[in-house]
């Protein structure tokens, strides 16, 4: 599977839990499962940032997420 796969994974994952962790805060519930939510997410981003550093970057990541969306059409 490609890296990119993951990356954009990894970040869509961490944009859609940010306002089930607000929410839990404000409930002042535990956060078990939102955490392991961010947990897993972040370990989708790391993974291929460790595997190729050089095309993971700030600056490549509109690129990355064009080249996904290209791929799945």
């Amino acid at each position: 599977m490609n890296l990119d796969y993951f990356f954009v994974a990894g970040i869509i994952v961490c944009i859609l839990a940010l306002p089930a962790l607000m929410g839990v805060f404000f409930d002042q519930r535990p956060p078990r499962v939102t955490i392991m939510t961010l947990l897993i997410a972040g370990l989708l981003i790391v993974y291929p940032i460790t595997q190729d550093p050089e095309t993971y970057t700030l600056e490549a990541i509109p690129d990355i997420f064009a080249r996904v969306v290209r791929d799945f059409l």
